[in-house]
């Protein structure tokens, strides 16, 4: 009886782990082209400030919300960036756009991995259920074995001596 339960957090578990290891390695890629200097800056500067602007949003929505209305939320939200990002703004190379994906990126595994998913996770579980399903659930590296998998298919087909267009050939 606990198999419809427990079998959409694994595959949730596992897209956000997909996701996380999939803007891991575009985030560094294409912000490079920005100069030397791109990557530390906005680990330093940017990152650090957008954290603590979405921590406090999650703090305020916490106080009137449940964790299900609030991982539905910002993944909705994470979502229609990289939506916007896909269709729009990919083949824009100015510096805002770029460091503007590498914050999102970033703030993916902190906000919706380490914080919202959990905190879904706890509302929609008991402690007898938790202790099973926690292990697996984070123990479930089926999103990284497919994001792995993914990405050598994604440049094998796509790429081009490192110019992997993958989103350009969608888009046409």
């Amino acid at each position: 009886e606990e198999l419809p339960k427990f079998i959409p957090m694994f595959l949730i578990g596992s897209f956000i782990i997909f996701n996380f290891i999939m803007l891991r390695l575009l985030k560094n890629s294409l912000l490079l082209p920005v100069g030397d200097h791109a990557i530390p800056t906005a680990k330093i500067y940017y990152v650090p400030i957008a954290s603590i602007v979405l921590m406090f949003l999650y703090s305020k929505l916490s106080d009137h919300f449940d964790g299900k209305a609030i991982f539905i939320f910002l993944v909705s939200i994470f979502g229609l960036m990289f939506l916007i990002y896909a269709i729009y703004l990919h083949d824009n190379t100015t510096s805002i756009v770029s460091y503007t994906f590498y914050v999102i990126a970033e703030l993916w595994s902190t906000v919706i991995f380490g914080t919202s998913m959990w905190a879904f996770f706890n509302d929609i579980c008991n402690i007898d259920q938790a202790k099973r399903f926690y292990v697996l659930v984070s123990g479930a590296q089926v999103g990284s074995l497919i994001a792995s998998g993914s990405s050598k298919w994604i440049v094998n087909t796509f790429g081009d001596n490192g110019d992997c267009s993958l989103l350009s050939s969608l888009n046409d």
